[in-house]
């Protein structure tokens, strides 16, 4: 027999606690990730269109986002972060590829 906790539920009594994540709430995250991707890739509208090299696979941007905001980054209402990007040209390439549009 298994418990509601391991099914996924929730216990009785905490059905509307929400998930945390080292003291941060789940939909905080969300809302930072979502925050975070559309900034990254709004932002390389301004790059120009090129041929994707093999060294475009090694780059690692990294950007702070404060919650006040920055003459670069959006005012928000989340905690700061730090947001990092993984070969942001390259997969600008493969949403291009596969018509995945950036909106």
């Amino acid at each position: 027999m298994s418990s509601a906790a391991e099914n996924g539920e929730a216990a009785p009594g905490k059905q509307n606690e929400e998930k945390t994540y080292k003291k941060t709430a789940s939909s905080a995250i969300k809302g930072a990730i979502q925050l975070g991707i559309g900034y990254t890739v709004g932002n390389l509208t301004s790059k120009p269109e090129r041929d994707v090299l093999m060294q475009d696979f090694y780059v690692v941007e990294s950007v702070f986002l404060p919650s006040e905001g920055s003459n670069l980054t959006p005012a928000h209402h989340y905690p700061d972060f730090r947001f990092k990007t993984y070969a942001p040209l390259a997969f600008r390439y493969f949403r291009e590829l596969f018509g995945i549009k950036p909106d």
